[in-house]
């Protein structure tokens, strides 16, 4: 356990930095790590987190108390986008402001007050630093992250270009849950060539399973 220092958290990029008191330097900070407690930080919040290494260095595995009386106050800015009106039917309800990015024009309004939980699946062609998918792990986890998907290495003739690289090389679909839903098991499948003709695979995704307690 160590404490930190947000230095900046953009929620339509999905991640930031957090400055270690400990003097060992700043530390990544993913919206699906920040997602399992709370639903933003501010710069300048004292954050309670357990650290673990990364491949381009250290990252935030675990978020343990926040304590936002440090944040550094911001100044309001007025939004420059108009608003969409919609033709379709339209239904009053009301909901609790996620977090809003004024910048980006848009954010999450939470209309589930009885915190109902939800899924989502599919193939979002977004790995987990792209900023779509930092958008859904401002509210959601995904079950796995295990690669489900590869780049082509075959040549024009089917000649496989780069044997020695895996075929799975990046993760992009996904089983998103919300809080209230436990993930049991969850693994990825058809991820292997046929045995009768290495070259012949079930498709370029694999498919993503998911063992859930709601």
């Amino acid at each position: 356990m160590v404490w930190s220092v947000v230095k900046w958290f953009k929620p339509e990029k999905g991640f930031g930095f957090v400055e270690l008191s400990d003097g060992s330097g700043d530390a990544f900070l993913h919206g699906s790590v920040l997602a399992r407690s709370i639903n933003a930080v501010q710069p300048g919040e004292t954050l309670e987190v357990r650290v673990g290494p990364g491949h381009k260095g250290p990252h935030v595995t675990e978020v343990l108390s926040v304590d936002n009386s440090t944040a550094v106050p911001t100044t309001p800015r007025r939004a420059t986008f108009q608003a969409v009106i919609s033709s379709e039917p339209s239904v009053e309800e009301t909901g609790t402001v996620k977090w809003f990015n004024v910048v980006k024009g848009f954010g999450w309004i939470d209309g589930r007050a009885d915190g109902t939980p939800a899924i989502v699946c599919g193939d979002f062609n977004a790995t987990l630093d792209a900023s779509s998918a930092g958008l859904m792990a401002t509210r959601f986890r995904p079950t796995q992250t295990m690669p489900t998907a590869f780049t082509p290495l075959a040549d024009r003739n089917g000649v496989v270009s780069h044997p020695d690289r895996p075929r799975m090389d990046r993760c992009i679909d996904y089983i998103w849950i919300s809080d209230g839903i436990e993930t049991l098991a969850s693994e990825v499948c058809f991820n292997r060539p046929s045995p009768d003709d290495p070259s012949l695979w079930p498709s370029d995704h694999a498919g993503v399973w998911a063992d859930l307690r709601i």
